[in-house]
């Protein structure tokens, strides 16, 4: 795994530009101010002062609520948004692996 400084393209456009290149290629992890980032298979992850879980983010859900199924948005690390299922116990299912709370962020 290469890891590098630098920031992430998330397809919007930043103040500040990097002369590293921009897009997290699968598994590379960057370091951006104290948050360590990474691509996990296509999804951005991140994780502050480069310990504990792993989190995917989170950037909208639909219109069902905790203790319902239903479908969450996840910040990919291309850029863009993909839906996710999410279980009525708040599990998140990424590449048919399910992930609780302690996993994700919004």
């Amino acid at each position: 795994m290469q890891t590098n400084k630098g920031s992430l393209d998330l397809g919007e456009s930043l103040e500040t530009q990097s002369s590293a290149p921009t897009a997290l290629a699968e598994g590379e992890t960057r370091w951006i101010g104290n948050w360590e980032v990474r691509n996990f298979h296509g999804y951005y992850q991140s994780r502050e002062g480069g310990t504990g879980p792993w989190k995917f983010h989170i950037s909208s859900f639909d219109s069902s609520s905790t203790g319902q199924c239903g479908y969450c948005s996840l910040v990919l690390a291309g850029g863009g948004r993909l839906d996710v299922p999410i279980d009525a116990r708040d599990q998140i299912m990424v590449l048919g692996v399910r992930y609780g709370r302690k996993n994700w962020a919004h």
